[in-house]
């Protein structure tokens, strides 16, 4: 009986990157690499068709394991576990800059830093900046400058960083972009360990305690159901990406007080992810990816650079007050409006695959609900600086919709979007 060779793969040489670029342009038949196969975020990072090896090298985040410093790869060695929150998108605590922002704050902002000094909880949220059309590198950045006038400002009343930084819990809403969001999570834990380290704090207090919601920007009255997909998505990555307690939006609250059966669908979500997925055992299942290694070092260094700029202009408080962040985050959110209008950006049942003949959700939603909490729900006051507002990039598209059903036209010839191939399809939000 003959012995068999072992199977070995030599005869297969490794390709090197300049030759498969050569095979993936000559399947271009002359259209651009670059535009073609190279994609740009709204960010201003180019996310590349490949990633490889070599790409890791240099990175200064890697080394670390899950639970310990600087804790991208998560604040717990042993357990990826998170809090079930359903009560509240937003983190809890006292949180001034947000309602600043937002125009919400009633107080001075003395009194407001007086209040922050006193409570046992602080938040930072950023959700604001994400839900008015923001971008990850500004979450980051105006969360972690945030973050930071929050700590002075305690220091100034007598409280220390460790105790501080122990208080407080950053808000970041997840949106479409599945990876963008993990390696969003995994960034802001990184700068603020680095943040707190370089302020004088211990491990422990290093740790970012991070509470998760899913979007609003991306959720549409139309074809609502498809919400309960978006939402799906998100909750992954904000599971992916380590979050320490998770809200998951229900599909009709952007139409009406939810019901029963969208609470419990949303509810389902989360505890499907954690009791059939069983990722709440999986610490940091993205670590070592090369896509997802690479686009959290690229994060890091482009929201670094805005946090610069926000400590050069006096820190966060001086920065809102000129309007720095406000302009920033609605130049972005033009850009995801006019990518929405030329349905380069689409969003499913809105600007593709309209369903011109559908029954709308019964229902409506209450003017000036607060939402209970400190992230700026409530009734606006005098704005002392320029505000953002919560937006959605099916606004347009609806209206639209609206007015055309008031006006009692032929429906389904009037709006009904153009189809499209599903190789054609840009990108879901």
């Amino acid at each position: 009986m003959s012995k068999t060779s072992p199977l070995t793969l030599d005869e297969f040489p490794i390709p090197s990157y300049a030759d498969w670029k050569a095979e993936a342009e000559a399947t271009l038949k002359g259209a651009p690499f670059e535009k073609k196969l190279i994609t740009r975020t709204f960010e201003g990072l180019d996310i590349q068709p490949i990633y490889r090896k070599e790409d890791l090298e240099g990175l200064k985040h890697l080394g670390s394991l899950p639970g310990e410093a600087p804790y991208v790869r998560g604040t717990h060695a042993n357990s990826n576990a998170w809090n079930i929150s359903q009560d509240c998108p937003c983190a809890p605590g006292v949180d001034p800059l947000t309602k600043l922002v937002r125009g919400t704050l009633e107080t001075s902002l003395e009194a407001a830093f007086d209040e922050l000094a006193k409570a046992d909880a602080i938040a930072v949220n950023t959700r604001l900046y994400h839900n008015a059309g923001g971008n990850a590198v500004q979450e980051l950045a105006f969360g972690l400058a945030t973050g930071v006038e929050y700590l002075r400002q305690a220091e100034k009343h007598g409280v220390s960083i460790e105790e501080a930084a122990k208080k407080i819990t950053f808000g970041f809403a997840i949106g479409a972009d599945f990876f963008m969001g993990i390696a969003k999570l995994r960034t802001a834990r990184l700068l603020w360990s680095k943040i707190v380290a370089a302020s004088g704090g211990s491990a422990e207090a290093q740790k970012m305690r991070i509470h998760g919601s899913t979007s609003v920007w991306n959720k549409s009255k139309l074809d609502p159901y498809v919400n309960m997909l978006r939402n799906t998505t998100e909750a992954f990555s904000a599971v992916a990406g380590g979050v320490d307690s998770l809200y998951v939006g229900p599909f009709d609250e952007v139409v009406r007080t939810p019901d029963e059966f969208s609470k419990r669908i949303a509810l389902n979500t989360q505890t499907i992810l954690a009791e059939e997925c069983h990722f709440d055992h999986v610490v940091d299942p993205s670590g070592g990816s090369y896509y997802v290694e690479t686009l959290t070092s690229q994060l890091a260094d482009a929201a670094w650079a805005i946090f610069q700029q926000i400590e050069k202009a006096g820190g966060m408080v001086k920065a809102i007050e000129a309007g720095i962040p406000q302009k920033q985050v609605k130049a972005v959110a033009a850009k995801k409006a006019e990518a929405v209008a030329q349905r380069r950006l689409s969003l499913i049942g809105v600007n593709v695959y309209a369903n011109a003949t559908e029954k709308p959700l019964e229902g409506s939603l209450p003017e000036n609900k607060p939402c209970g909490c400190t992230c700026g729900g409530h009734a606006p006051v005098a704005p002392k600086v320029e505000t953002l507002e919560v937006s959605r990039g099916a606004e347009p598209f609806e209206k639209l919709r609206a007015a055309v059903s008031a006006a009692r036209l032929p429906t389904a010839r009037t709006v009904a979007m153009p189809s499209s191939s599903i190789s054609a399809i840009p990108a879901e939000s």
